[in-house]
């Protein structure tokens, strides 16, 4: 904390630099990073992707033209409520261990309940 308050404050100037921190527990965070103006100038939540996201990222994860469209739909289709990370553990399930996405999506939404993230969706698919 001693070396990461200074950076943060300024008081070490680096050039060209933009700090980002990541968080699943934002109320766990210590007061003396949170607690005064300019340490985080935005504070963004970001919710689990919504199909629209999944179905890009999944284009991007499945190599082209090597999964039929009706797959790829239905790996979208199952993964609601998953975030990115839980997201390419399904897409290398589907596409590598040939393991159907419900039953992959199923164990993965399990694992997720029993490790909460500090926060619910606010809008779910």
């Amino acid at each position: 904390m001693d070396t990461l308050l200074p950076l943060l404050d300024g008081e070490d100037q680096v050039a060209n630099i933009v700090h980002i921190a990541t968080t699943n527990f934002k109320d766990k965070l210590d007061d003396r990073l949170t607690g005064r103006p300019s340490r985080f100038d935005d504070v963004i939540k970001v919710k689990h992707p919504l199909k629209k996201a999944r179905e890009e990222y999944l284009k991007q994860v499945f190599p082209n033209d090597k999964i039929p469209q009706e797959v790829l739909a239905k790996v979208a289709s199952v993964s609601g409520g998953l975030n990115f990370a839980y997201l390419k553990e399904l897409a290398v399930s589907t596409y590598v261990y040939e393991i159907d996405p419900a039953v992959t999506s199923k164990k993965l939404k399990a694992q997720m309940e029993n490790r909460p993230m500090g926060f619910k969706d606010e809008e779910e698919d």
